[in-house]
């Protein structure tokens, strides 16, 4: 079950962009990891993400890489769990 702080500081920092480093910081803390991120590719293949301050250079210096190009994680993760990643064609 997830906590509710968690959840409310969740949907806060989508509406507060400042807050998500916080809130990753306190999702990594909740599940016990050393940093947490969320990454987003859009149609257009721009790279956009938020992370722990820990992890921000090494995020930076990625979509800045021909790196990106070749990551397999997005389309894995879709085909593993497709309601968790969405696909939208324009």
């Amino acid at each position: 079950m997830m906590d509710p702080a968690l959840a409310d500081r969740l949907y806060e920092a989508a509406l507060v962009p400042e807050l998500w480093s916080d809130t990753c910081e306190l999702l990594a803390r909740k599940t016990g990891a050393a940093t947490a991120s969320i990454f987003t590719v859009d149609a257009a293949g721009r790279h956009r993400y938020v992370t722990t301050p820990n992890f921000a250079g090494a995020f930076a210096a990625f979509i800045e890489s021909e790196h990106r190009l070749t990551n397999v994680r997005p389309s894995r993760a879709l085909a593993h769990s497709p309601f968790s990643l969405s696909a939208i064609s324009t």
